[in-house]
């Protein structure tokens, strides 16, 4: 994804539903999610095991990029990832996607359902970076 590679992110892995990268100096892991697909429960489970092989020693931050209007996750998914134990590996998540409807859902459910760690929506991947990488 040539968004992505411009920001110096590395692919790492893949999904069929999402594409893993990290920045050059290994502190934020990226998951951007592809086109037309619907992150359920099973889905939630099989990254949660990708992203737990990987060595999070170094990483501060994630950010999750959703940036298909068409993207869609169901509750019980959200809740998986805003509650599992490996989030806290992580300082802080970041949300970017630049569908309006999708940012003020994601707000809405960030306030609902309280994740582990400072949790923030963003329409701009280059605002979302700084803030994860701020004190």
């Amino acid at each position: 994804m040539k968004e992505i590679t411009a920001y110096g992110f590395i692919l790492i892995g893949e999904l069929d539903f999402a594409e893993l990268f990290r920045n050059k100096n290994g502190t934020i892991l990226l998951v951007v999610y592809k086109k037309d697909k619907i992150i359920e429960l099973e889905q939630a489970k099989e990254l949660v095991s990708y992203v737990s092989i990987l060595e999070l020693t170094s990483y501060i931050g994630i950010a999750v990029y959703a940036p298909h209007p068409q993207f869609s996750i169901s509750g019980e998914a959200r809740k998986y990832f805003g509650k599992h134990p490996i989030l806290m590996s992580f300082k802080k998540q970041a949300i970017i996607t630049t569908n309006l409807s999708t940012v003020l859902l994601a707000s809405f459910f960030i306030k609902k359902d309280k994740p582990i760690i400072p949790t923030k929506v963003f329409k701009r991947i280059n605002d979302s970076l700084n803030w994860l990488t701020s004190k």
